[in-house]
């Protein structure tokens, strides 16, 4: 059942603009805090003798709204959460790799609304062909404005090459739809002609898949535009960008499936992604002798660079790792070389000022903490006309916890 909570809020002395807001105890202690970019913060408490198997959830946002609190039961200590900003509905999975063509999860959307389910694949993945789960691998789990994708790779080991598959559950109501995305084949990979699949992204309805291709007319992607009912809508073709791009091995850091799994890096040139209704590359650049990252946006056929950051020129035979967090604001390029790593945040606004952040893993759960540089210790999430602030110290005690809001 839904709950609204109380809150106590006062205003400090000498800060007009701030206000302090009071989420009161629960029965247990709040032990972790975890961003719904553009929804809040959600607040986790449960029984730590481990006796109630129960998660509990507190949604912090602006104060002015009704927030809720709700929970939910769950066999596993820490499900995983996949979500997105632009999506309403967030979840909570039991399990990533399939058991016996399952998974359990628990839905939560931003009005508190709970539904727990398991998903059966087995019906679809026979649809699509004769697969044995044993060679099925899980690539990777996102989550839409309009559906939970599940990407999974199938090796015909028969046949010699690979087949993509997307499983999607539309939010509303749970319904399972199946799709092969596309086929590679192992001459290609060998050759470096062709790459597997990848999600890249999705606005609204339109989900995009692209694969790396030899094109006749020069090297470049195949993008296929899917919808949440596995529909394919439409593919075409972008042709790379007339740049000189140093290897890079990419890593996922966002609230994905891949991230969780701790994927193995992949080689690549550069990153493609689609993001409300345009392609966006990036990579590191070497021109003229300098070495810079760089995102380029394509408009009508023509790259442009929207935003750079010079790097060190290095001598050594490392490959950069790169990975990317892509919010409503732009791209965190997450760069690591050696035993450094940080966050380049680049902005879509080519007027934005680009920021550099340490990396730390408490970034993947609290991706507004790129975009913002003030009181870097501490938990922090953005909404429209606010940022709000929480000391990471209140946790593991159980009492009332305070939230600050600041206006900008």
């Amino acid at each position: 059942m839904k709950q609204i909570l109380f809150i106590l809020f006062i205003i400090p002395f000498g800060q007009a603009n701030s206000q302090i807001y009071e989420i009161k105890k629960e029965s247990y202690p709040f032990y972790n805090i975890v961003e719904w970019k553009g929804v809040g913060a959600i607040l986790f408490n449960r029984d730590t003798s481990g006796v109630n198997k129960k998660i509990y959830m507190t949604l912090a946002n602006d104060f002015q709204k009704t927030i809720w609190k709700q929970g939910f039961n769950t066999a596993v200590k820490d499900p995983y959460f996949i979500t997105n900003e632009n999506s309403k509905y967030s979840y909570f999975l039991e399990n990533l790799i399939l058991k016996d063509y399952k998974y359990v999860f628990t839905q939560v959307n931003s009005a508190g609304v709970i539904k727990p389910s398991i998903s059966n694949l087995m019906p679809l993945f026979k649809q699509l062909g004769d697969f044995t789960l044993s060679e099925i691998q899980l690539i990777d789990i996102v989550t839409t404005d309009k559906a939970l994708i599940h990407h999974f790779r199938y090796h015909d080991i028969k046949e010699k090459k690979y087949i993509d598959i997307a499983v999607f559950m539309t939010h509303h109501n749970l319904l399972l739809y199946s799709a092969i995305i596309g086929e590679t084949t192992e001459f290609a990979l060998k050759e470096g002609n062709n790459d597997y699949w990848k999600f890249i992204g999705s606005t609204d309805d339109q989900i995009y898949f692209v694969t790396r291709d030899n094109l006749a007319k020069g090297k470049g992607w195949k993008v296929k535009e899917m919808n949440s009912k596995a529909e394919h809508v439409q593919e075409t073709i972008i042709i790379e960008a007339p740049l000189k791009f140093e290897p890079i091995e990419y890593k996922d850091f966002s609230n994905t499936g891949r991230n969780y799994l701790n994927a193995k890096g992949e080689t690549q040139k550069n990153i493609l992604r689609q993001f409300k209704g345009q392609f966006y590359l990036t990579g590191i650049s070497l021109q003229d002798n300098k070495r810079e990252l760089i995102t380029l946006k394509i408009t009508l056929g023509k790259w442009e660079k929207i935003s750079s950051y010079p790097l060190q020129v290095e001598k050594g035979k490392d490959v950069a790792k790169l990975g990317l967090y892509l919010i409503n604001e732009g791209l965190g390029v997450k760069i690591e070389q050696g035993n450094i790593a940080n966050i380049v945040f680049m902005p879509f606004d080519k007027s934005k000022e680009i920021i550099l952040t340490p990396f730390t893993t408490k970034i993947t759960f609290n991706p507004s903490r790129m975009i913002i540089k003030e009181r870097p210790d501490e938990f922090v999430y953005n909404l429209p006309t606010m940022n709000v602030y929480f000391d990471y110290k209140q946790l593991n005690i159980n009492e009332s916890v305070k939230l600050e809001v600041v206006k900008r």
